[in-house]
């Protein structure tokens, strides 16, 4: 015996067998309630990102001394783009977290390291061309050094 009936009934599926394409309503609180969690999560980040910006910067600028302490100095223009790109980067997050952090300590303190680090590059970039002698670089690393503590710092205390 044949019968030509579904076993269990879907009240999604209509009368011609397919199943209609939801409501832009229904679309539209979708993406609202993704967006929602999406900038949630990169919120209750902050703090990480806050340290992982101070901790990339710190590094880079560390390696950087160990290139122009070098005899004879290893620097090639290459360095100098690969410096800068982790300085966008940490221009954008604070551009995009003093949206909603703004007046925090760490958020101002992560401002004056990124201010450092740019003077660091320009100064490494001034040597590379031989407008000076590198004089000012180590002063500019121990400068990034100590603000990086003081970032380090301060976001722990904002997480207490």
């Amino acid at each position: 015996m044949v019968v030509n009936k579904p076993l269990w009934h879907n009240p999604r599926v209509s009368i011609g067998g397919r199943i209609p394409a939801p409501s832009a309503s229904r679309a539209f609180r979708l993406t609202c309630v993704t967006a929602a969690l999406v900038a949630g999560c990169y919120w209750l980040r902050y703090h990480d990102l806050v340290e992982t910006h101070c901790e990339l910067l710190e590094d880079l600028s560390v390696a950087t001394l160990a290139q122009v302490e070098a005899s004879p100095p290893r620097l090639v223009p290459g360095d100098i783009e690969r410096l800068r790109y982790p300085l966008e980067r940490a221009r954008e997050f604070i551009r995009i977290a003093e949206q909603r952090h703004a007046g925090r300590e760490s958020l101002t303190e992560l401002t004056a390291l990124v201010g450092v680090y740019a003077e660091l590059i320009d100064a490494v970039e001034r040597m590379r061309v031989g407008m000076t002698d590198g004089t000012l670089i180590p002063p500019l690393v121990a400068d990034i050094r100590a603000r990086a503590e003081r970032v380090r710092e301060t976001v722990r205390s904002e997480k207490d």
